[in-house]
């Protein structure tokens, strides 16, 4: 139980961290395809569903 406590622990630190850079980069593609937003939408969702599929066997795994 322990292991698995600090193991997200780190998940959730690295997460915050990397807050600010990803607004930054997301930042940099609106400005760069400011004619193409939807491709810039359609990238961070992809990426989301990409994220979810990857901790989907984090959920219940008790």
């Amino acid at each position: 139980m322990g292991r698995r406590l600090l193991c997200m622990a780190a998940l959730i630190s690295i997460a915050m961290c990397g807050e600010p850079v990803d607004q930054a980069v997301c930042g940099a593609a609106f400005d760069i395809l400011e004619n193409r937003v939807w491709t810039v939408l359609l990238a961070v969702f992809l990426s989301v569903l990409c994220a979810k599929c990857a901790f989907r066997g984090l959920e219940g795994s008790e």
